[in-house]
């Protein structure tokens, strides 16, 4: 939504306050994630018992780390994706033991699948157009 604006923006003379906009939201996004991601490890991790508890938790922590990743750059963006997937095999792990078909294993599937978006593919060539016969 942001890079939407900055797109749209960048003529108006706009650019410095979408920057700062920009910064701000990361900056809120950056501290939630940390706080849930230290929630996670403290007290829902340990206290989870249960299978599916472990690997909803486990996923929630990959989830967060993806939204940290998504705004990270450089080293720590790196960082931060190997601890996702990281995360996300973890709960790959706790998982075997669920159904193939349990909801929660088909959203982890889900979840970590967002996390290597394929390249587009090529669009086919149109067809064109048969020139037309004069009767």
């Amino acid at each position: 939504m942001i890079s939407a604006m900055e797109k749209k923006q960048a003529d108006a003379g706009n650019k410095g306050k979408i920057a700062e906009f920009r910064a701000k939201v990361e900056d809120e996004l950056n501290n939630i994630c940390l706080d849930i991601l230290q929630l996670l490890d403290e007290k829902l991790l340990p206290a989870a018992s249960a299978v599916e508890a472990k690997v909803f938790y486990q996923k929630m922590k990959g989830d967060y780390l993806r939204y940290l990743a998504e705004i990270a750059s450089g080293d720590k963006k790196k960082d931060v994706a190997t601890r996702c997937g990281d995360a996300y095999a973890e709960a790959q792990e706790s998982a075997a033991s669920l159904s193939t078909t349990s909801a929660l294993r088909l959203g982890l599937a889900l979840n970590q699948s967002v996390r290597h978006p394929r390249p587009p593919r090529a669009s086919p060539p149109r067809a064109r157009a048969a020139p037309r016969r004069e009767r």
